[in-house]
């Protein structure tokens, strides 16, 4: 077991470090989805053959180090995908700027989502805005949620645009 977590790890860090040195190197706001498939294709290429020169060649157990490197780079591409798009963060990060902010305001530039009164109802529930006096201000936890994202955002070169 743990030569296939080995495996798996070492693919996957060669897809992130990859990943994250030509996002730094050449920032954009396109996600390059299709370049993410081939480094983590890339990836679980590594990790076989890290597997197959150092530890067995067992097929049960190659398998599973192609499946557990899949199921990171699909934990990844949600996280990576989430961060990148998500309306929820984009108006964390708008709110946190201003620190409070017209509803009306927020409601002209979102009026063609229609998610927008969605999203901000769950995020008052959730305790990360507050939303008083049509002015929208933003709660210690949404401050913390919108600081991880913005280090891991720096991290892999990605902006929020939701």
């Amino acid at each position: 077991m743990f030569e296939i977590f080995l495996s798996s790890i070492t693919g996957i860090f060669f897809f992130l470090s990859v990943h994250i040195i030509l996002w730094r190197i050449f920032p954009s706001n396109n996600p390059r989805m299709l370049l993410l498939f081939f480094l983590a294709f890339a990836g679980t290429i590594l990790s076989i053959i890290v597997h197959l020169f150092f530890f067995n060649t067992d097929i049960i157990s190659v398998t599973s180090t192609i499946w557990l490197d899949v199921f990171f780079i699909i934990c990844y591409l949600f996280l990576y995908a989430g961060l990148s798009r998500s309306v929820s963060l984009t108006l964390l990060e708008k709110i946190s700027v201003a620190n409070s902010i017209d509803f009306d305001s927020l409601v002209k530039d979102y009026e063609s989502s229609i998610r927008f009164l969605d999203r901000m109802e769950l995020m008052k529930k959730n305790e990360y805005i507050n939303i008083s006096n049509n002015m929208v201000t933003i709660r210690p936890k949404g401050r913390k949620l919108i600081k991880l994202t913005r280090i891991f955002g720096r991290l892999i070169g990605v902006s929020l645009e939701g």
